[in-house]
């Protein structure tokens, strides 16, 4: 909850008002605009990042961190760069941005598939707990 907040809450202030931060790199009026467009676009994906940040956790927690580096290998190498190298192809600079909530998307969905492994496997072993009879 407290990652939520925060991330959201400053993902908002600086899509909102993105050109304070910008400036600080004092880029030109063109790199400007589009650093806009890229951090409004990246942020977009934020909720999906918060989700799989805190199921990483969890994998983590249960000895299945494993689970983790799959979906960030996933997310970095199978999705992020295939998906900028196609948007490069078809859009203009302003949106090939759009690789990072697609990239931020397919590490959801392969968090929510192994949550649900992580949930079957967790059920199945507490469904015959080995507890001593008295």
């Amino acid at each position: 909850m407290i990652s939520t907040v925060i991330t959201g809450g400053l993902g908002l202030i600086v899509a909102l008002f993105p050109f304070p931060v910008i400036q600080l790199f004092r880029p030109t009026e063109d790199i400007a605009r589009i650093a806009a467009q890229a951090i409004r676009i990246t942020i977009s994906g934020y909720p999906r990042v918060i989700y799989s940040v805190i199921y990483n956790a969890l994998f983590v927690a249960t000895g299945f961190s494993a689970f983790g580096l799959v979906t960030q290998i996933f997310r970095s190498l199978i999705v992020r760069v295939p998906a900028a190298h196609f948007l490069s192809r078809i859009l203009s600079l302003d949106n090939i941005w759009w690789f990072q909530p697609i990239s931020f998307f397919g590490a959801a969905l392969m968090t929510g598939l192994f949550s649900w492994i992580l949930l079957r496997k967790l059920k199945r072993g507490m469904g015959n707990p080995k507890v001593p009879l008295i």
